[in-house]
This record gives C-alpha cells, sequence and structure tokens, in this order.
C-alpha cells in the first residue's frame, strides 16, 4: 500500500475508485457513483462549481492547490471533500483509494485485498459529524465564545445549515448572489433575501458590491471584465460607467431590503468611497470597506471615517502585501495554516483601529480551521471571522477545544 502526502480541504475518510476528468470533460452522471474523480489539471472554480454539483462522488483529486485559491473557496463552499497532491502518476483509473482528511494522506491500493481493506477501514471509521478530532470539546457553558462566527452564505439553504451549525449570524453576501437579474437566479434570489430578511442578528444586511471571478454579460447590458484585469475589480468599476451603480441600486430596490450595508471591494482611497458614495447618491445606504490592499490596510483610520462596518478579506491582502497569486501554490509566501507575518501585522492595526473607532469588524478566510490558527487570530485582535457555511461547525469546535485548553492550562500558570 502507497501513502502521498496531500493537503486537505475537507474532513473524514473516504474511499473510491479512481476516475479522471481530462480537459474539463467530466464524465457522466452515472459514471460518478462511488468515484473519486481526480483532476489531470488544476480546473477553473467555475468547472468545478458545475462538476461538483451532482451527487455520487465520494471525494475530488486535485493537483497542488492554495488555500488562499478561488478554487479553495469554492472547494469549502460545495462542501465536497478534495485532496490537492503533487503526485498524480500513480493515481491511474480504476485503482482503489482512501483519502484520510485528518491527516493528510491519500492511501492507494496495490492489489484487490488492499481495496477491499482500504474500503472496510473507511466504513468503521466514518464519523457521522464528520468534523477533525482537535474540535472534539464542547462550547462551555454560559460562558460567551471569544470569537463569533458568520457565514458567508450564497443561497437560503446556505444560511439556514449554518445558522443550525451555529452561525452567529450572516457575513457579507455578494451582489451576484442577491440580485435578480444576474444569471436568471430569481427565484434563489428572492429566497436568499427573504431568508436575510427572516434572520434576526445584530448586523444589518450586508451586500458586497459587484467583483465577480467570472464574466456576467447580463447586468444592466455591460460587460464585467475578469478579475484578471485588476484595474476593473470591484469599487474600481464605478469608474467605468454608472451603469454599475444603477443596476446596483435596482437590484436592491427590487428585492425591498431594508438596512442595507453596502460593502466596497477593493478599496485603496477615501476618494474610491466617496466616489461610490455620491453615485448611491439619495438611497441613502450606508457604506461599509473590504481592506483587500495594504493601501486600504495603512490608511484605514481615514476609511472608517466613512465605514459603518469592515471585512478583512484575507486573500486578497496576503495576496497583494506578498506580491505572489493567490491562486498558485506557494507555502513560504501563502501558508495554509497560519497567517503570514507581514499580513498578519496589518490585521493587527485594522482590528486595533475598528475598535478604538467602535466599527464592527469581521476577518474573511477559507483556511482549514485548527486551534492554532484560532490563537493566532486571537492574539492579532480579531473577535469575529467570516467563512463558508460548511466552515462554521469546525471553526465553533476549534474555538472551544482552544478555549477549554486554555481554562486548563491557566490555573498551572498561575
Amino acid at each position: 500500500m502507497i501513502q502521498v502526502p496531500g493537503r486537505s480541504f475537507g474532513y473524514g475518510m473516504r474511499f473510491g475508485v479512481v476516475r479522471g476528468v481530462r480537459d474539463h470533460d467530466a464524465p457522466r452522471a452515472n459514471e460518478r457513483q462511488g468515484c473519486v474523480l481526480r483532476f489531470e489539471s488544476l480546473p477553473s472554480a467555475e468547472f468545478f462549481r458545475r462538476i461538483s454539483t451532482s451527487g455520487g462522488v465520494e471525494a475530488f483529486i486535485v493537483p497542488p492547490c492554495s488555500s488562499y485559491s478561488h478554487l479553495a473557496g469554492t472547494i469549502w463552499s460545495r462542501r465536497v471533500p478534495t485532496m490537492a497532491i503533487g503526485d498524480l502518476g500513480r493515481l491511474a483509473d480504476g485503482i482503489g483509494v482512501l483519502l484520510d482528511f485528518e491527516n493528510g494522506l491519500l492511501h492507494v491500493a496495490e492489489s484487490v485485498s488492499e481495496a477491499d481493506e482500504l474500503e472496510a477501514s473507511t466504513r468503521a471509521c466514518r464519523s457521522p459529524s464528520g468534523i477533525a478530532p482537535e474540535g472534539q470539546a464542547k462550547p462551555a457553558v454560559g460562558r460567551r465564545s471569544s470569537m463569533s462566527v458568520l457565514a458567508e452564505a450564497t443561497s437560503a439553504d446556505d444560511l439556514h445549515g449554518a445558522l443550525v451549525d451555529g452561525a452567529d449570524g450572516v457575513s457579507v453576501v455578494r451582489a451576484e448572489d442577491l440580485l435578480q437579474d444576474i444569471g436568471g437566479k430569481a427565484i434563489e434570489a428572492r429566497a436568499l433575501a427573504q431568508a436575510l430578511t427572516d434572520a434576526r442578528q445584530a448586523l444589518p444586511i450586508l451586500v458586497r458590491f459587484f467583483d465577480p471571478d467570472l464574466e456576467l454579460e447580463n447586468v444592466s447590458g455591460q460587460r464585467c471584465v475578469a478579475q484578471r484585469y485588476l484595474g476593473y475589480r470591484g469599487v474600481r468599476v464605478l469608474e467605468v460607467d454608472d451603469k454599475w451603480s444603477k443596476a446596483f441600486i435596482a437590484g436592491l430596490d427590487m428585492l425591498g431590503l431594508d438596512g442595507v450595508v453596502v460593502v466596497l471591494p477593493m478599496v485603496t482611497s477615501v476618494s474610491e468611497v466617496r466616489r461610490a458614495m455620491d453615485q448611491f447618491g439619495h438611497h441613502g445606504h450606508r457604506v461599509g470597506v473590504t481592506v483587500e490592499t495594504p493601501a486600504a490596510a495603512l490608511r484605514i483610520s481615514e476609511l472608517l471615517g466613512l465605514s459603518t462596518f469592515i471585512q478583512i478579506g484575507l486573500n486578497d491582502l496576503t495576496q497583494y502585501t506578498m506580491a505572489w497569486d493567490r491562486d498558485v501554490a506557494n507555502e513560504e509566501r501563502l501558508p495554509s495554516d497560519f497567517i503570514v507575518e507581514p499580513v498578519a501585522d496589518l490585521i493587527r492595526s485594522v482590528t486595533a483601529a475598528c475598535r478604538l473607532a467602535g466599527v464592527p469588524y469581521t476577518v474573511g478566510l477559507d483556511l482549514r480551521p485548527s486551534q492554532a490558527l484560532v490563537g493566532q487570530l486571537l492574539g492579532l485582535g480579531v473577535g469575529s471571522i467570516s467563512c463558508a457555511p460548511a466552515l462554521v461547525k469546525p471553526w465553533r469546535l476549534c474555538i472551544s477545544g482552544y478555549e477549554s485548553h486554555a481554562c486548563a492550562v491557566a490555573p498551572a500558570e498561575r
């Protein structure tokens, strides 16, 4: 039996027979049952989203994948266990494999008897919760958690499931998921809007202005330039044509939501925020800012003068601080299990400024939850995180485990 180390985007253990996916040519639905689909090249987030919607697949295997990538965010949001490994040469079609997501190991059977053994061990070890062992501690009764967890919901089902799993509320919702005139999702958008209205939480409804990772052709007749054109991401599309702000406001008006805070992505200066507020005009929506650039982090005190909410976007902030593409794996610049020091310094300064100004904030991240990461975040003054709904329960359990450990060692230290 062969063991291959990998990076885990999931929990528990899964067994299946390998089937390759070549050149974005997905196998038919009836050929996926019980399979572990192996991508020969790194798929786009959109292709992965499409192929992961059908049932029957036990797990996915992809080439080395950055934990900060758009693909990683899609993997967590789709709730599909995936492992990224560098050695795909041993994984021919028809081979039985076991993916151990807790230990980041891929077990490859070299015979029929080994495959049967792996499958039997999977059935014996499969946990109904699918949560990592280190997070099994129960929340302390009668004590408020040291860190709140907000869900980045993309649908009504996402939102309801996250609240059941213990989310403290809803984080920023993308305009692409909420507004009815995009992608023919009117029914889904109305359901999400109603779920947001029904959800009782301290924060208002937070809607992120357009910042798609795809080209959308039906936003008020405009074609959105893909993210690779950095100059037209996020708040900068307002400099191209005011139809963007008109489409956004019209979509919000159609939904009839109250108390919306418009969260502006990719901000670098106060002038960008003021320009957006001028274009939103008499609608009077409050404005929030995503801190995804070093410029925004360094000018946080100025931005807080106009903002009622701050979201720190870890993935982009790391990308632009470390000058490394977030979609390209690099453990030195984009570590998968902690926040690199230059980015940590920026986060610390932003959280301190937000607390001083009394402005609510959260850190959005797609990293795999761990107690060590909880400790680092708390050390940076982070009191709120945002994550995909599938990660709400793992984060909750890791936070509880960290707090239980801290309480156990505190008497000895005294």
